[in-house]
């Protein structure tokens, strides 16, 4: 039977050493008299003590242990007499495939890890490795060698790294990065059908066309306002082995979009939950991160039975699910305007965007370490973990967007709209222009690399000369 981990969702097995029997030839002698070997102790059969898992448990079936009965003369004959050794340190294995919507916080409260332990760990991996690494298809193995309390844990990534993280009094984690070279690739697409089909044409990733239209909701609408003959230009990274080969997923940096006679330009950062700016014409128009990337939307903006209360009443945000100690963070940019408990919402941070524009985070377990009021934060950044302090019937984040003092749905198409542009902040227009020059430079470099490998060609296919 084979003993590698089956790399499903949910699933336990018993690893370890099996239950080994060495066998030694014995001679009797045929004139001695009838000799009884007693069969050793039954061996034990492994079973974890986990409800509704699987389990694959390792013994040596009654029939291939070759042990005579106790009343079975042995004289005469040659037999094999069996030394069993004991069972080599069993332990619990847990695989799981990381799912869309996962968090390595959901994913240690599936393998049932209690809660106060879950954190510990969630907070000492993400010392060493940005949780928004952590995506569908990639594998989580926890391994148990006491059945309430893990021992170690591995992640594998995309990319072909791994996470290793020692579990006892303390923590420690290591990331091995594979090694990789990272490319930067650039396109200039013209748009004849849709955006997707643009990228395909183009050997682009198509995946892109999701990750611009994202970036671009509420402003540009791309059944509507795209023309045939729309021009986009594009940069994204990869990573590459010493092979050639990609590994991980593609990373989009940059796109400029001409629709409806004005330039859009989207600038991406190098984190995952970063939020892209969008700019129209060289100007800022807004930068807006989901506070819980890929979460789950538990609960809507609008009239509902509250669940504590028992009556209809507004429900004035939009709830996210999510276990406590998951990252919570700022939509956009801006200042921290309040920073500690209020009635209902227990612990909450206030973020100020513009005169008009006030996002409301709420229910935290904790706040972010240097977060206070007049603090400047970006879109993106951590400003505390999920909890349920407040008036709630479990963890998850309660979100409000106030605009004028009123709260308003915060996911209602081109909310962020209304946030005043910037045309004056400099690090963000650093930040355009050089990607702006990323693009111009990647594209003549593999012109040049094109240019040199044609002429080439040309070289090897000219007739010798005379």
């Amino acid at each position: 039977m084979s003993t590698s981990p089956k790399h499903r969702k949910g699933i336990w097995i018993i690893s370890g050493a099996a239950f080994l029997a060495t066998a030694t030839a014995v001679s009797l002698q045929k004139n001695e008299p009838d000799q009884l070997v007693s069969a050793p102790p039954a061996l034990p059969v492994a079973v974890a003590p986990v409800p509704k898992v699987e389990i694959e448990s390792y013994n040596i079936p009654q029939e291939e242990r070759h042990i005579p009965s106790p009343s079975h003369s042995l004289a005469s004959e040659s037999v094999a007499s069996v030394e069993v050794l004991p069972p080599l340190d069993l332990k619990e294995i847990w695989n799981s495939v990381v799912a869309p919507g996962d968090t390595l916080g959901s994913l240690l409260e599936e393998a049932h890890v209690e809660a106060g332990l879950r954190q510990k760990i969630t907070e000492a991996i993400a010392k060493v490795l940005d949780l928004e690494r952590l995506m569908p298809g990639q594998v989580v193995r926890i391994t148990f060698e006491d059945p309430s309390h893990p021992a170690s844990l591995v992640i594998e990534l995309s990319d072909g790294s791994m996470l290793s993280a020692k579990i006892g009094n303390e923590v420690s984690v290591e990331l091995v990065e594979s090694p990789k070279t990272t490319l930067n690739l650039a396109r200039e697409l013209t748009v004849e059908g849709s955006v997707y089909s643009a990228l395909g044409s183009a050997s682009a990733p198509t995946l892109f066309a999701t990750s611009i239209s994202n970036a671009l909701s509420g402003v540009v609408d791309f059944r509507r306002d795209l023309s045939r003959g729309d021009v986009i230009n594009l940069v994204w990274s990869e990573d590459q082995t010493d092979d050639g080969d990609t590994i991980g997923q593609p990373a989009i940096r940059y796109a400029k979009l001409h629709a409806m006679g004005d330039d859009f330009e989207v600038v991406w950062g190098d984190k995952r939950a970063e939020s892209p700016l969008v700019f129209r014409n060289g100007d800022l128009i807004h930068s807006f991160v989901a506070p819980i990337p890929g979460a789950r939307i538990s609960s809507t903006y609008g009239m509902r039975t509250h669940p504590i209360y028992k009556r209809r009443i507004l429900h004035a945000g939009t709830d996210f699910a999510a276990t406590t100690g998951t990252p919570i963070r700022s939509s956009a940019a801006g200042t921290v305007s309040y920073v500690g408990r209020r009635s209902g919402y227990g612990r909450v941070v206030e973020v100020s965007h513009s005169s008009s524009v006030k996002t409301r985070y709420a229910h935290m377990s904790k706040y972010e370490s240097g977060i206070k009021k007049d603090t400047r934060v970006q879109a993106g950044d951590r400003i505390g973990y999920v909890g349920s302090s407040g008036r709630v019937t479990g963890p998850h984040l309660h979100y409000e967007f106030i605009l004028n003092g009123k709260q308003v749905d915060p996911m209602a198409e081109g909310r962020w709209n209304v946030v005043e542009t910037s045309s004056n902040n400099s690090d963000q227009l650093a930040r355009l222009n050089d990607a702006r020059k990323l693009f111009s430079k990647t594209l003549r470099v593999q012109e040049g690399n094109k240019s040199n490998q044609t002429h080439a060609t040309i070289a090897m296919d000219q007739p010798p000369s005379q």
